[in-house]
């Protein structure tokens, strides 16, 4: 792998998660600007409730303090560069897909929260969106591992009412990452039988050519 990966960069063929790299941009200017748990952004539930709906969304691009916001920025960076090739402009509608997951969450499930901001919850469902097309590209049992990883996380969150790696100022919402999660699967599960049926290109989830494997081989338009 790390000698494809010199091979790439030396042919000048290494891809760069613009996507990525655009909504990392978005995410600093908008914590730079507005500031940490800026009032008229978070989600609040009061305000949500006389018509301030747009807290729905911008509520996951403002962050608590300067460590939360390195955390879940951080995090994107990471899963744009795992997954920003598998999942292509689908990074845009998982987002929005998570956005609405965790919005209807937070209006039906979530009634007992007052205040709520991160992109940690959205970020889910990249991570099960991105998990799911890196298994139907390659069934190695690494995969496997870091799925149980991931839900054992989940679900260990979900008991202890807390985040297991990160203590923030604000206290973590574990469900709201569940509902990306689902979010994600959700949209993934969609978009395949959309692509089934023959309403989308089946290069709508583009798959890329192993290490090694030609364009030809992968019988995918999108390879580099």
């Amino acid at each position: 792998m790390f000698a494809w990966l010199q091979s790439r960069v030396r042919q000048g063929k290494l891809y760069w998660p613009w996507r990525t790299l655009l909504l990392v941009l978005v995410a600093l200017a908008w914590f730079v600007l507005a500031g940490a748990a800026a009032d008229a952004w978070i989600y609040d539930k009061q305000a949500v409730a006389s018509g301030e709906w747009w807290r729905l969304i911008s509520a996951h691009w403002i962050h608590s303090d300067m460590s939360h916001a390195t955390w879940d920025i951080s995090g994107l960076v990471l899963l744009g560069v795992l997954f920003e090739r598998l999942l292509g402009n689908h990074v845009f509608g998982l987002l929005a897909a998570g956005t609405l997951g965790v919005g209807l969450w937070l209006g039906w499930g979530g009634t007992w929260l007052d205040y709520y901001c991160g992109l940690s919850g959205i970020l889910n469902a990249l991570m099960s969106a991105g998990l799911v097309m890196l298994w139907r590209q390659q069934h190695h049992p690494l995969i496997i591992m870091t799925v149980m990883l991931y839900g054992a996380k989940i679900v260990l969150e979900l008991f202890s009412e807390n985040m297991l790696f990160t203590h923030l100022v604000w206290q973590g919402v574990p469900q709201a990452h569940l509902a990306g999660l689902i979010s994600g699967l959700l949209y993934t599960y969609l978009i395949r039988i959309q692509i089934a049926k023959g309403g989308i290109h089946e290069n709508s989830m583009p798959e890329p050519a192993l290490p090694g494997q030609s364009c030809h081989e992968s019988r995918r338009e999108s390879c580099p």
